[in-house]
């Protein structure tokens, strides 16, 4: 998110930057994957609260491209029916 709101010598955004050569930003939505609590080696993925309004606020700055990660482990015993 950082380099989303920097600017160029000019003061060109560097958003419009990128999408003036035709590049597409994007932007990673979620906030990482922290461990599950009391389910030991499994992670959920942090940053769905308040989404909603963050994206408003991305197509607002001139992103048009996000992602969101999931990361699942698995092993013996897991996924457990909890994490999925």
């Amino acid at each position: 998110m950082k380099t989303t709101r920097q600017h160029l010598k000019d003061g060109t955004s560097f958003i419009k930057a990128l999408t003036d050569k035709g590049i597409i930003p994007e932007i990673k939505i979620d906030a990482g994957a922290k461990d599950m609590v009391g389910h030991l080696g499994e992670k959920v993925t942090e940053g769905i609260d308040g989404l909603r309004d963050r994206l408003r606020e991305y197509v607002e700055m001139g992103l048009r491209f996000a992602k969101l990660r999931a990361v699942i482990a698995i092993g013996e015993n897991i996924p457990t029916k909890t994490c999925y």
